[in-house]
């Protein structure tokens, strides 16, 4: 399960990466007025932060599991004969197998949710104003 959700954990981290730089080159400055336009821009910002947290929280899980792991195989070949630690090694199977289902799910959540909400707004997180028909030269 890691070796394959190793390469896609990297991938959304650098994908939201790039959606938050993207996204926060195309806000406009805050004017008086109608600021709804930049409100869905920053809640777009705040889930993408959601998911990148969740990707990189799970890396982090990742990195810690084989340490532990490391420890706990190394007690198995230094005391053969205890059964706890086998068993050990097997609850951690099974921990950091539910743990990491329930991360892939939380972040399939956030992943869809944030789907929706950039397509739903694609406009105006790409466009945020609209350019006034009165002013389109200076120099008129």
């Amino acid at each position: 399960m890691i070796r394959i959700l190793k390469p896609y954990i990297w991938e959304l981290i650098e994908d939201s990466r790039l959606l938050k730089i993207l996204i926060s080159l195309v806000i406009p400055k805050i004017e008086d007025g109608n600021n709804f336009v930049v409100s869905i821009q920053e809640y777009t910002l705040e889930e993408i932060e959601l998911v990148e947290n969740d990707a990189l929280e799970l890396q982090n899980y990742i990195k810690d599991y084989f340490n532990i792991v490391a420890d706990i195989v190394a007690k198995v070949a230094k005391y053969p004969h205890i059964d706890d630690y086998r068993h050990a090694v097997r609850d951690l199977y099974e921990n950091v197998y539910r743990q990491m289902r329930h991360t892939v799910i939380d972040i399939c959540g956030h992943c869809f949710a944030l789907h929706d909400l950039i397509t739903k707004n694609l406009d105006n997180i790409k466009t945020p104003r609209a350019v006034d028909s009165h002013c389109t030269s200076l120099y008129v």
